[in-house]
């Protein structure tokens, strides 16, 4: 007999939300393992001692969430996953601020004013405007349909393919054909960060999904990001599930072509030990790259799985410099929405942060977004090339030398001199500062080479038949971001996703149905 009807690899926004809805609506009872000592993979927070009793805290990569008004999808999404637990706090305006040499642009929390605005300050671009606008509504309708077509079936997904007329077009080919300044069309995909592939490469869909998802504006989890687990976790355990901390998954456990559980690393040091754990299904919210590459015996992954994951692009990784502020930044003109700073309008052109070229630092402020903070905070997040850093990824966490630490300064004084310059005076705010790189991010999710976004959003990557919730081996399922879309909402996306398949029968529909995904309808022809 099984120990638990269903083991979920990883405490993410995907493993929640799949572990929450098989609890729901099928009343399973759930073991969800994670790896760090914190639950909540990238919705987790940490903090540290800023003197008087008070602590900063940060979140490690939830910074704003989007289609939170009252009748975005979202919002009903969450709401059902949390039973109503979880707050929601509306970003300071502008929500978002783009930062160019000579042009600062912001963004307004109503899409269509956003359109008249740069259309105001583009005359000659008005055409151009409205037609890059429908585009991008079009383009991520089809993207959540062929989505949607892949997790009825392989043979719908593929006949999906030939109606996806623009979502798998890369950015800068649509960009191209609407838009001839360069720097409107620099600012229409500002927010390329969000998902971590630049226009050159970029599908289209995943741009229009992404930016489309914050037409009404950002909000943030009262409490911070560690609030979704906690909010969360009471669903799981209602019905007799666990969560655990602190348990490596070392190998996923396959009998007659059936996955029937894991082997797990539980505890560290001296106290940790080799556990067996059964259960009926297992679901991985540890990537697809981890899941074919290390946990399956690779006899049982298909070569073609294999050679498709080799030819992946590097996936995106970034250093983030953690900040304790002595005073709110306010002080000097920031407000609290996000800021992000450009070096040019060349999206696609090469980031080496220490030789030049920084690119994009991108700018946040928890602590003014959350009532609950008790100091004030900021981040500075900034691409980073994971080979950068990987010289010292066998050295254990804060035991990897002088060099590391002294390249690690480097790099936090070349965000601090951008903000700057952007905002004189901020670097005098600065009490305390921490920096990670994407070997912390490698050793602490297990994600490859530092990933944030799991899988990159390349149009090829859409195009993989195999890549949905169902994997070749009965009773596993993927779940998270790579089956759904980038970011906490799109992990949660895939996370409903691999819970319907899970489920069987009409699992998929009733997921949908019951927690408001918005599962778009048939393509409609132009």
């Amino acid at each position: 007999m099984a120990d638990y009807d269903a083991i979920v690899i990883g405490s993410g926004m995907g493993g929640l939300a799949s572990a929450a809805l098989l609890a729901k609506l099928g009343g399973s009872k759930v073991l969800v393992l994670e790896r760090h000592w914190r639950l909540g993979g990238f919705t987790h927070a940490f903090h540290r001692p800023a003197g008087e009793g008070r602590k900063y805290e940060w979140d490690v990569g939830l910074h704003y969430v989007g289609d939170l008004h009252a009748e975005g999808g979202t919002r009903k999404l969450y709401e059902s996953l949390t039973e109503g637990r979880l707050a929601w706090e509306r970003l300071p305006a502008p929500f978002d601020r783009f930062v160019y040499p000579d042009l600062i642009v912001d963004v307004p929390d109503d899409v269509d004013v956003f359109q008249a605005a740069l259309a105001d300050r583009f005359p000659a671009e008005r055409e151009g405007l409205a037609r890059f606008f429908a585009l991008r509504r079009r383009a991520a309708s089809e993207l959540g349909a062929l989505i949607a077509a892949k997790h009825v079936g392989r043979l719908a997904g593929r006949a999906a393919l030939p109606l996806v007329r623009h979502a798998l077009r890369t950015t800068r080919e649509v960009l191209a054909d609407t838009i001839r300044d360069p720097r409107l069309a620099a600012v229409l995909v500002s927010q390329w960060g969000d998902y971590g592939v630049p226009p050159a490469e970029s599908a289209f869909g995943v741009q229009a999904a992404v930016s489309g998802h914050y037409d009404h504006g950002g909000w943030y989890p009262v409490g911070g990001g560690g609030a979704i687990a906690d909010a969360i976790a009471p669903v799981i355990e209602r019905a007799g599930g666990e969560l655990r901390t602190n348990v490596r998954v070392r190998e996923i456990l396959v009998e007659d072509g059936r996955a029937i559980g894991v082997v797990a690393e539980e505890g560290s040091g001296r106290r940790a030990r080799t556990v067996t754990i059964t259960a009926k299904r297992v679901l991985s919210n540890a990537g697809a790259a981890k899941t074919y590459g290390e946990l399956l015996p690779p006899e049982l992954v298909p070569s073609t799985i294999r050679e498709d994951l080799a030819a992946m692009p590097p996936p995106c990784s970034v250093a983030t410099l953690y900040l304790g502020l002595r005073r709110p930044a306010s002080e000097v003109g920031l407000s609290g929405g996000n800021v992000w700073l450009f070096d040019d309008y060349d999206h696609d052109a090469p980031i080496e942060p220490l030789r030049g070229r920084r690119g994009v630092c991108y700018l946040s402020f928890p602590a003014a977004r959350n009532p609950r903070a008790e100091a004030p905070t900021a981040e500075i997040i900034m691409p980073l090339d994971y080979a950068s850093v990987a010289a010292w990824r066998q050295a254990s966490w804060r035991r990897r030398g002088a060099d590391y630490e002294a390249l690690k300064e480097r790099l936090a004084e070349r965000m601090l001199e951008r903000v700057e310059a952007h905002a004189p005076g901020f670097r005098e705010l600065v009490a305390y500062r921490e920096l990670s790189t994407p070997i912390t991010v490698e050793g602490f999710t297990g994600h490859d080479r530092g990933a944030i976004y799991g899988l990159p959003a390349t149009p090829a990557r859409f195009r993989l038949p195999w890549l949905s919730a169902r994997t070749p081996i009965r009773g596993l399922f993927l779940t998270g971001a790579d089956v759904g879309l980038h970011g906490i909402a799109g992990a949660a996306m895939g996370g409903v996703l691999a819970a319907g398949v899970a489920l069987g029968g009409l699992g998929l529909v009733k997921a949908a149905l019951g927690d408001a995904l918005p599962i778009p309808p048939a393509l409609a022809r132009d």
